[in-house]
Order: structure tokens, then C-alpha cells, then sequence
């Protein structure tokens, strides 16, 4: 099973609790580098923040998951631009159904950051987005840049594994082996190669 290196960064944490909420914090998105789409975000890329809104809905699982479905769990507050990527700062509310299990995996280094853009404005330049306008933000265990999780290390049992071969979607889990956080990507032949 071949690996590749990522850059060190490290899952969302909880940064303050209050009241009535509390606040999370991470890299919503990481430049450079390679998600799991062989795609990547650059500072230049556009995300429509200021003609949008700057306080995009936060979901879990991008409104996928089938219990949560899509609840607005909360909100993002701030967000800034720096030389790693951008980071994000959303409040949740501590009366939500959902709040308490999602503190509990966010407690526990499980969740990353993934967003979530309007398709018919994202713009593409080979593997570079140049165009994502992000209308809400997802905690998720499988974010597609793992970078925003944490991980450490990516490996797949196919290395050289790109996008326009997966016909279904690949079995991916998060593994820890000792201190290091790991995300395997598992792929069949049937997965490479429909019939």
C-alpha cells in the first residue's frame, strides 16, 4: 500500500465554549498540496465570500448524512486568509439536537472542515480550482482535503489512483497508528475499472 506525506495541520478544535454556543476552529481549506480529487486551492482562488456572505451555513456531511440530513447545525463567524490556507471560525448552537454528538467527535479529533460551492459558478484550470463559491461549510470525518482533518499521511492501495477512473465512490477510513493519523483510501478493480 503506497503512502503519501501531507503537511502537518490538525483537525478542528473547539476554541471557546459559552452559554448558548460554541465555537469551533481549523483550515477550512489548505493550499496547495493535493485532495483526494487530485484537486487543490491556491490563495488566488475566488470564493465569493464578500458577494456571497461571509457567515455561511455550517452543515454535517454536506446535508448527507441520513439522520442530521440537512440541519444547519450552525454558523461560520470569521474567517481568514493566511499562508497555509483559510481558516474558519463557525459558532454552533449548544441547544441543537445535534450539538452535543457533534462536540463529542470534534472533542475527539474526528471532524475536518470540507466546503460546499455553487457548481455552475466553480472554475477549473486542470488540477487548480480557480472559482469556488462557498455557500456553507461541513464538519465531516472524510473531508476531502484530509489536511483539514489532521492526517498525517494518505495512502491508497492504487498510487497512482485519480479521479476520472472511480466509477462509485471508495471506501475511506481514518486510521491511528501510534501518534500519526492516517486516511486509507481503498479501491477495487471494480472501482477502477467498471465493467
Amino acid at each position: 500500500m503506497e503512502g503519501r506525506i501531507v503537511e502537518n495541520t490538525r483537525a478542528v478544535e473547539i476554541k471557546e465554549i459559552s452559554r448558548k454556543s460554541f465555537t469551533v476552529a481549523g483550515y477550512g481549506m489548505v493550499w496547495g498540496g493535493e485532495d483526494l480529487f487530485g484537486e487543490s486551492f491556491t490563495p488566488e482562488t475566488k470564493l465569493w465570500l464578500e458577494e456571497i456572505g461571509e457567515t455561511p451555513m455550517v452543515l454535517y456531511e454536506h446535508g448527507e448524512d441520513d439522520g442530521i440530513k440537512r440541519t444547519v447545525i450552525g454558523r461560520v463567524v470569521k474567517t481568514v486568509k493566511d499562508e497555509i490556507g483559510l481558516w474558519v471560525e463557525a459558532q454552533i448552537d449548544r441547544a441543537g439536537k445535534y450539538a452535543g454528538a457533534i462536540r463529542e467527535l470534534i472533542e475527539q479529533g474526528l471532524l475536518g472542515w470540507s466546503s460546499g460551492a455553487v457548481n455552475y459558478l466553480v472554475e477549473r484550470s486542470e488540477q487548480s480550482i480557480l472559482s469556488w463559491p462557498i455557500v456553507e461549510f461541513s464538519l465531516t470525518p472524510i473531508p476531502a482535503e484530509p489536511r483539514t482533518l489532521g492526517v498525517q499521511e494518505v495512502r491508497s492501495i492504487y498510487p497512482s489512483w485519480k479521479r476520472d477512473y472511480v466509477a462509485g465512490p471508495a471506501r475511506i477510513e481514518l486510521a491511528v497508528e501510534g501518534k500519526k493519523k492516517v486516511l486509507r483510501v481503498h479501491l477495487t478493480e471494480e472501482d477502477l475499472w467498471p465493467q
